[in-house]
């Protein structure tokens, strides 16, 4: 088992190695908890219902519904807006 610093440093290398410098020096997944968001944004933005994302993420459609919208929006992917 990895210990958290040890997973962190392995993380870090790995974004360095998939990611364009401009991309490694942002937030974009500058944690492996960040996918999640990015993948339930993407799903969204791409139009698959939100019962099955919810389903996906593993909530319930309130809990979802409930988030802050800008969690689940990512820079790079779309803008939020102003908050509501």
């Amino acid at each position: 088992m990895l210990s958290e610093s040890s997973y962190g440093r392995i993380w870090q290398q790995a974004r360095r190695k998939a990611l364009t410098s401009a991309q490694a020096r942002s937030p974009l997944a500058a944690r492996p908890y960040d996918l999640r968001h990015s993948g339930v944004t993407l799903q969204l933005n791409a139009g698959v219902p939100t019962p099955e994302v919810a389903r996906r993420a593993g909530h319930g459609v309130a809990v979802l519904l409930r988030e802050d919208p800008r969690h689940y929006r990512h820079p790079y992917l779309a803008d939020p807006g102003p908050p509501q």
